[in-house]
């Protein structure tokens, strides 16, 4: 009774060498979503996660997305997120496109910061932005101050925008998303199990023994 007491202590002691040996941080996550009232570009929604909040003049990575008209379907491989005039109109772009769009490209940019150029071989080309008042730095919904998106066909372009003839509204959610993790000492937690297992194998092989 004593042994088996021992035991579960000892069982008691590993787990919470193990959950020391891990830690807990929060990663930021960035849902974009589109929602179509009218035009051929339906709805569409897509998330990316970074390790901070998101900083101008940087291309976190995602996992590519493909929006469509029903008919025609582009895929985004390429991000950009830019900061307009920080001093004055302070304009942040998250910027999407696919393999040969132009994302705010050249320094100083041909078109200037927060631009996009949709081009390259063939069609099926497409880039999209989306514009908030400065860089978020904190959890919540950010509807777009203006966005804009071509979105190239045999037919010709296909638009999305928030100006004259709106087809719809775009906004950015940003949340927290909790993330566990080896503390950077995977070897450390698989250590603790190791020299645990072992104590209690030899504590078994000792209860068998008596």
């Amino acid at each position: 009774m004593v042994d088996k007491k021992l035991k579960c202590r000892l069982l008691l002691i590993c787990l919470f060498g193990w959950s020391a040996a891990t830690e807990c941080r929060a990663d930021v996550m960035y849902t974009f979503s589109y929602t179509a009232l009218s035009g051929p570009v339906e709805s569409f929604t897509f998330s990316l996660t970074a390790s901070t909040f998101l900083t101008a003049d940087s291309s976190p990575a995602f996992t590519p997305f493909t929006p469509t008209d029903g008919t025609n379907s582009w895929t985004m491989t390429q991000d950009l997120v830019t900061l307009e005039d920080p001093a004055g109109l302070n304009r942040a772009c998250f910027q999407f496109g696919t393999p040969f769009a132009g994302l705010s490209s050249g320094s100083p940019p041909m078109f200037g910061p927060c631009s996009l150029a949709v081009g390259g071989p063939g069609v099926n080309q497409a880039a999209f932005e989306l514009e908030t008042t400065g860089l978020p730095s904190a959890p919540g919904t950010y509807a777009a101050v203006d966005f804009v998106g071509a979105f190239d066909t045999d037919a010709g372009f296909e638009l999305i925008t928030s100006e004259f003839s709106p087809t719809g509204m775009m906004s950015l959610t940003i949340t927290n998303v909790a993330v566990s993790e080896a503390a950077g000492a995977g070897p450390v937690a698989i250590s603790v199990l190791v020299l645990c297992g072992a104590v209690l194998k030899k504590r078994t092989q000792r209860s068998s023994q008596i």
